[in-house]
């Protein structure tokens, strides 16, 4: 038995989708655009469930166009988006967008706190301080 694996990106711009062979050899990719609304001045919103239609239909498309078999898939790998936030509720469902780093509505909070708190975020995250 062959074996496989998936990744996929889910970026700002789009989310991308593979399937590799053991041996790096790609397979086949895929490609889903992913809307940013811009609701007012300043915000920007993502739907969550977005992602996910992205990465479902993705890895639909490589494993027709690759003709793997996914009984043969052996792991999947995922990278996206840092810094947002989405709301969700007890049973894990969102309940609000997907907040991306592109939205400024917290701006004056930011702020502050970049003024009145010890850095301790940048410290222990690895997120670049510029």
């Amino acid at each position: 038995m062959a074996k496989y694996y998936i990744g996929f990106d889910c970026g700002t711009m789009g989310t991308k989708t593979a399937i590799y062979r053991i041996d790096s050899t790609r397979m086949a990719e895929a490609y889903r655009e992913n809307r940013i609304s811009y609701p007012q001045p300043g915000w920007a919103e993502m739907d969550p469930m977005g992602f996910v239609q992205s990465v479902r239909e993705g890895v639909r498309e490589c494993l027709q166009k690759s003709g793997v078999n996914p009984n043969e898939i052996r792991g999947i790998s995922a990278s996206g988006i840092i810094c947002g936030i989405v709301g969700i509720d007890w049973n894990w469902n969102p309940v609000t967008p997907f907040v991306p780093y592109l939205d400024n509505r917290a701006r004056t909070e930011a702020d502050w706190v970049k003024a009145n708190v010890k850095p301790v975020w940048f410290e222990e995250s690895g997120n670049a301080t510029v």
